[in-house]
């Protein structure tokens, strides 16, 4: 073959230089996944202190609902010896329905209508 003659005669071997494109692309190709490493850590490092947060504000809010049931436990003893009832409170909730279009609706209750997102 022409490989073997090129070989067997006095010619010397010669590296062939790579293309300057092949060069670019390994080089852009290790400088991506060099970012993509460093980005990899930077998201761990930032899960990591996210959970950490996510934590501390679990902590506190599940201290805040351990006093509100401790509260609610010593206003129900003292209700009950001093004779009386204690009734917990009841969530405040609002059931709005719309019965008619916003064609006569005066302004403000318009504006009431558009902040409880009932004007479409």
């Amino acid at each position: 073959s022409f490989c073997t003659l090129l070989s067997a005669g006095n010619m010397p071997a010669k590296a062939v230089p790579a293309p300057e494109s092949a060069i670019k692309r390994a080089a852009h190709k290790v400088a991506q996944t060099e970012s993509f490493k460093k980005a990899i850590l930077a998201n761990k490092e930032e899960r990591k202190a996210l959970t950490k947060k996510a934590y501390l504000r679990a902590l506190k809010y599940n201290r805040y609902y351990r006093a509100q049931a401790a509260k609610t436990v010593t206003l129900k003893r003292q209700a009950r010896t001093h004779g009386n009832f204690y009734q917990e409170e009841k969530p405040k909730i609002a059931v709005v329905v719309r019965i008619r279009g916003i064609a006569k609706v005066p302004p403000k209750q318009k504006k009431v209508l558009q902040l409880l997102r009932l004007r479409q």
